[in-house]
């Protein structure tokens, strides 16, 4: 699961129009203490990509939704978010076009 949001944030640097910057993709964790007491594990994804619009936001997480044309199925988010939620845990997505990108996976510590 982490090895495709990291393969994820690496194609939205190499597909950015901007061949001028310089692409970087950072994988942040750390433990949160939670509002009940409790801990959770972030895991952070972060690329200064292409980003991406409100609208190929909406429907991420759709069965056979890709943005590279021959080059995806369209399945990888879907089954990342299947095994973060069956691990009791969530995933979230905050990205700005021609920004770049965070994923974010919260999981029980």
């Amino acid at each position: 699961m982490l090895a495709h949001l990291v393969s994820n944030a690496i194609d939205a640097c190499i597909y950015d129009a901007d061949t001028s910057k310089k692409w970087e993709v950072t994988v942040t964790t750390r433990i949160e203490k939670t509002a009940d007491s409790g801990k959770t594990t972030l895991i952070e994804v972060t690329d200064n990509g292409c980003g991406m619009t409100d609208e190929i936001k909406a429907h991420l997480f759709e069965r056979f939704f890709t943005t590279k044309a021959g080059h995806g199925i369209g399945l990888g988010l879907l089954v990342a978010q299947k095994i973060i939620r069956e691990h009791d845990g969530r995933i979230s997505i905050e990205s700005e076009a021609g920004k770049g990108t965070t994923v974010s996976v919260h999981l029980p510590a």
